[in-house]
């Protein structure tokens, strides 16, 4: 997936009581933190109060740029919002379009409850729900629960994509389409108790057991 060259510069983000999250720089054009575009976002469908969890984003490269951290600023409300922040130092040539990358962070939750993780671009923003319990069923299967929105937050219906099993070998491809909600949902059996698959050009991780719910914006 490409996307034509840009930088973005956003030096707060904040929603109802959320501590406004501060980004170094250092007034000048020199080298600076700036908050990546964030183009996907996955996690765990569920996951278990006091155990750490992994979350994915998927954000738009940076002439110069490079992946420092993510920084996870929680709410009162029960919003997690989660940025990637990129360390840019600037370039005098740049390539004409950026590739994404992915990148994630573990966060623990200490309270059972729900609970919404969000990331925020020049996309748009992606916004998703996550349950946490004080225990999880046990079960062997792997789950994709994946929407498709544009950078209003509107279903992307009937898009098709690619799913590719990286980690297998051979690798495994398969053709896939959202639904009219801009859904695609699969449930699948596989004898590894990891996974690393893409779609289209976004690469994640996967655990047996743990329902993957992402959600991906199509420019």
């Amino acid at each position: 997936m490409k996307y034509c060259n840009f930088i973005v510069l956003l030096l707060a983000i904040g929603f109802a009581s959320c501590d406004l999250i501060s980004i170094k720089d250092n007034g000048n054009d020199s080298e600076r933190d700036v908050v990546g575009d964030v183009l996907a976002l996955v996690s765990p469908d569920s996951v278990q109060m006091g155990v750490p969890f992994t979350v994915q984003i998927s954000y738009l490269k940076v002439c110069g740029g490079t992946f420092k951290s993510i920084l996870t600023n929680p709410d009162t409300n029960g919003h997690i919002f989660v940025q990637p922040i990129i360390y840019v130092v600037p370039q005098s040539v740049c390539p004409a379009v950026l590739d994404d990358e992915t990148v994630s962070t573990s966060i623990t939750i200490a309270h059972t409850g729900h609970y919404t993780l969000t990331g925020i671009g020049n996309y748009g923003i992606v916004s998703k729900d996550i349950v946490v319990a004080s225990s999880l069923p046990s079960t062997t299967s792997y789950r994709f629960y994946y929407r498709f929105q544009n950078r209003t937050g509107n279903a992307v219906t009937l898009h098709s994509s690619n799913l590719q099993i990286t980690s297998a070998t051979p690798i495994e491809s398969f053709s896939i389409q959202t639904d009219a909600n801009g859904i695609w949902d699969t449930t699948f059996t596989n004898t590894s108790t990891t996974l690393t698959y893409m779609i289209g050009s976004f690469q994640f991780h996967a655990k047996q057991g743990i329902k993957e719910n992402g959600i991906i914006i199509i420019p």
